[in-house]
């Protein structure tokens, strides 16, 4: 059994198709975190099947996330974007199959190709694979949640996943987002492009520094959350994954 949950933002124009695509799926929940809308983002997802956490005000995409995990009944947890378009069942049941399986983390990935040029990057491994189409175990969560506030929750999440045991991903096709220009504004969406590669940015920085800084028996899993996972691997193990589970490498771009 597994939890769907969907942090939106006035996101009343796509919410209501997110929540319909996926809901109903056998074994699962689905709860939509509004996360202080002033429109009609948090009745539309109610209407659509989901149940509906509603927060006072704006705290940001971390804090959404945090509070849907928090309200979950299970310990397998599955992240969907408010504005994501081609989801479905058979996409959503691809993502938590390697986590049933034993991976702590699975990353759904748009295009091939992204990751083919991220294998080149693990020197900086916090950066790739930033998709928010994933799913994950509760402990991963509970590991990274100091660092998942605003845009930084990804790379938060991707950097104490490697950390520890197999991170899977997995090519979903068909899918696409409303980009933030179209729907903020052009002024609006760039500034709000510009502050999410700063908090990529400053995320490398701090998981990196906390999860080196303290160890042992003087670590807690507030200040070194990596040590709920014990000592942390030089690499942790990676594989790609298809809907059958027939073909390990990503599709050619």
């Amino acid at each position: 059994m597994f939890s769907i949950i969907v942090p939106a933002f006035e996101e009343e124009a796509t919410i209501g198709a997110v929540v319909r695509s996926v809901r109903g799926i056998e074994g699962s929940e689905l709860l939509v975190v509004d996360d202080g809308s002033g429109d009609d983002t948090a009745e539309r997802a109610r209407s659509a099947g989901a149940r509906v956490i509603s927060l006072p005000e704006n705290l940001g995409k971390g804090h959404a996330v945090d509070a849907g995990v928090r309200a979950a009944a299970h310990d397998v947890l599955v992240f969907l974007d408010a504005d994501v378009r081609g989801m479905d069942e058979e996409k959503v049941l691809a993502l938590v199959r390697p986590v049933r399986e034993g991976a702590v983390m699975c990353v759904g990935v748009r295009y091939a190709l992204f990751d083919r040029l991220n294998d080149r990057l693990r020197w900086a491994p916090v950066i790739a694979k930033l998709s928010g189409q994933r799913c994950i175990q509760r402990r991963l969560w509970e590991a990274a949640r100091d660092h998942c506030d605003g845009y930084r929750l990804e790379s938060a999440l991707n950097y104490f996943a490697s950390r520890t045991g197999e991170i899977a991903y997995i090519y979903l096709p068909g899918l696409s987002h409303t980009i933030k220009e179209r729907k903020r504004g052009v002024l609006q969406g760039a500034r709000q492009r510009l502050r999410m590669i700063g908090h990529v940015v400053g995320a490398t920085v701090r998981v990196r520094l906390a999860g080196g800084s303290r160890s042992g028996a003087d670590a807690t899993p507030r200040q070194a959350p990596a040590s709920r996972f014990g000592p942390a691997k030089t690499g942790a193990k990676e594989r790609w994954c298809s809907h059958q589970e027939s073909n390990p490498e990503p599709p050619d771009p």
